[in-house]
């Protein structure tokens, strides 16, 4: 009898995220720094206001969940203050 055991898995990632994304966490508007523009940025998308480029969509997932939301939100306001 064959005992062998077959695995499949999918990778899940958001449409226009690159593998060489080269902008840095929390730099949402790519200007070079982590600044209010960014958390100003990131609110008003959370409100539908503005949408993301695949750079940005990698800059704006600060806790790493594939989703952007309140936890992001926290995220940036702790490394601004931090």
């Amino acid at each position: 009898e064959d005992k062998a055991i077959n695995l499949c898995y999918i990778i899940i990632r958001p449409v226009e995220v690159q593998q060489n994304v080269t902008g840095q966490k929390g730099d949402i508007d790519l200007d070079g720094d982590v600044d209010v523009a960014d958390l100003v940025l990131l609110q008003k998308y959370l409100h539908g206001l503005a949408s993301f480029s695949g750079e940005q969509t990698y800059a704006a997932d600060l806790y790493a969940n594939a989703e952007f939301d309140i936890f992001d939100l926290a995220m940036l306001k702790q490394k601004l203050i931090g």
